[in-house]
């Protein structure tokens, strides 16, 4: 299974597709899934996210060794993103979507927001949708095609997220 594989390769998060695509899981294979993988003792649904700083619940994950579960959703309810997270035994939500942060602030676990940067985006602009999210675990930013979002092979300009590092403002893949 390739999720073992990932585990033993060393990975920090797996992520699991609930949003419609071509990749999207039902949450009977999410649970056979994350049986199969040894979870951590550290667990971040065991803390409320409006109490703890989201940052510092991933960060325990990638420094101390351990696999965390993500969950990916896009414009699905909170009730069902929630249902889902109990049920499966994620760690994390990933938002794909354009969720306002009322939308974040009901979420029962940190979640991992996401930005979508196409061909035409400046530094500018990634600075502005990074300032209207708070109290979010990490910014992750996706390339966004005219075919669409996430999952395209397509890549953007990477400077882009070092100048938002730079910046202060922590990327997924520049957090550490």
């Amino acid at each position: 299974m390739s999720a073992q594989a990932a585990v033993y390769a060393g990975t920090d998060l797996i992520g699991m597709i609930f949003a419609e695509s071509k990749r999207q899981i039902s949450t009977s294979e999410a649970k056979l899934i994350r049986s199969l993988i040894p979870h951590g003792s550290f667990e971040a649904s065991k803390f409320q996210t409006n109490v703890i700083d989201n940052a510092w619940i991933l960060k325990q994950y990638m420094n101390k060794g351990m696999t965390g579960f993500v969950g990916v959703f896009m414009n699905q309810s909170v009730s069902y993103i929630n249902a889902v997270c109990e049920e499966v035994g994620l760690d994390f939500v990933q938002l794909h979507g354009s969720e306002p942060q009322d939308f974040i602030d009901q979420i029962h676990r940190p979640v991992i927001h996401v930005i979508h940067v196409d061909g035409n985006c400046c530094i500018e602009n990634l600075i502005e949708a990074a300032l209207r999210v708070r109290n979010v675990a990490a910014i992750l930013l996706d390339t966004k095609t005219s075919s669409g979002s996430g999952g395209t092979g397509m890549t953007f300009d990477w400077s882009l997220a070092a100048r938002l590092d730079s910046l202060g403002v922590s990327c997924l893949d520049f957090l550490f």
